[in-house]
């Protein structure tokens, strides 16, 4: 009897050193993901996926090297299909981020001067000035950027939108269309990754099952490799829809676009890594044949190819400001539209409202 072969090969004692390595290492991004979460001018919910994914991580790398000291734990099938869903799913998270930053990275690139205080980069730098201070706080977006020199020199040169909105910056141009291509592309980004994560759970979520029972063998195989195809296709029409930004539109924060096609590689390699393997089919769990992926080759290229390009887009995510560098705010783009006139009138009597309120509280 065979079945797939499960990603990573089994958690054989040779795991138990990078397995305690990779736990560390993520273990030492802890601080820094709470300080995005917690620090008001680097919290964004729209990276809250890899932040789950990181502090899941641990968990995983610890239960690794415990099966990796333990004969019981090896062979039990509920902690197999735990870990073959994680490094199924795992990555996937990062990339339905990245479609995000990507969505957010081009509508701030596409707003005029009209328009420009709609954009997330603008939006999120008066979120990020100080709730207590009423003359500031009343302010126009473009007046709280000029006035925090530190954070709008850094918007500035990482979020060329926010000039757009200061008082005084030469006419920029709307491009709409550009704006509505970018949030259809998100929508339908978010609607394809499902096409990739329904079938990974099916199959992974039974991959235990097949240590006794292979009639679902085939089918678990099939729906693996639709998974991971999917998502493959997917990364790479992300990284070439930032190519086409980067080359159309002059505005494009170059340091973000620089970021997202690192962290698109590194997913397109976990891709094609689990595309090169998943074919493998063995008879048992310890086994030592080449198809077993237990021989140190390859569990070295289990730890390269598919675990550091993961650990790496975490760190370069959470390493630097994505709030700031890809222009997100706290919630990305939640526009599905332009503001129409009729809620740019509420807009504008809510904001006058709260600014009598503030100036009144003063």
């Amino acid at each position: 009897m065979t079945f797939p072969t499960p990603v990573g090969g089994a958690s054989l004692p040779a795991d138990f050193a990078p397995s305690i390595l990779f736990a560390v290492l993520y273990g030492c991004l802890v601080p820094v993901l709470l300080w995005r979460t917690f620090h008001r001018r680097s919290r964004n919910l729209l990276t809250l996926g890899s932040i789950t994914f990181s502090i899941e991580r641990i968990v995983v790398f610890a239960l690794r090297a415990s099966q990796a000291n333990s004969d019981s734990q090896r062979q039990s099938s509920g902690l197999l299909t735990y870990l073959q869903l994680s490094f199924g799913m795992g990555y996937l998270s990062i990339a339905q981020d990245v479609v995000k930053l990507v969505r957010c990275l081009i509508v701030n690139a596409s707003f005029g001067t009209k328009t420009a205080f709609q954009s997330p980069a603008v939006q999120g730098a008066r979120g990020a000035a100080s709730k207590s201070d009423a003359e500031r706080a009343s302010k126009p977006a473009w007046s709280l950027l000029a006035s925090s020199p530190a954070s709008y020199e850094e918007i500035i040169e990482k979020n060329p939108i926010a000039e757009v909105a200061r008082a005084g910056a030469p006419f920029v141009e709307d491009h709409p269309r550009h704006r509505a291509g970018a949030r259809r592309f998100g929508d339908l980004g978010g609607l394809v990754f499902f096409a990739a994560i329904i079938p990974g759970v099916i199959a992974n979520s039974g991959f235990g099952k097949l240590l006794s029972d292979e009639s679902k063998a085939d089918q678990v195989m099939s729906l693996r490799y639709v998974s991971t195809a999917v998502a493959f296709a997917l990364i790479l029409v992300t990284m070439g829809v930032v190519v086409w930004a980067n080359m159309r539109m002059a505005r494009i924060s170059q340091p973000a676009t620089k970021i997202i096609q690192i962290i698109s590689l590194c997913m397109c390699i976990v891709s094609v890594y689990r595309l090169s393997v998943m074919f493998n089919r063995t008879d048992s769990l310890t086994s030592t044949a080449p198809g077993a992926l237990n021989s140190p080759s390859a569990k070295a290229l289990f730890y390269i190819f598919h675990i550091f390009p993961e650990w790496l887009s975490i760190a370069l995510m959470f390493g630097c400001n994505i709030r700031e560098i890809c222009g997100t705010g706290p919630f990305g783009d939640w526009r599905s539209h332009d503001e129409t006139e009729k809620e740019k009138e509420k807009r504008e009597k809510k904001e006058a409202r709260k600014k009598e309120a503030l100036v009144n509280a003063a």
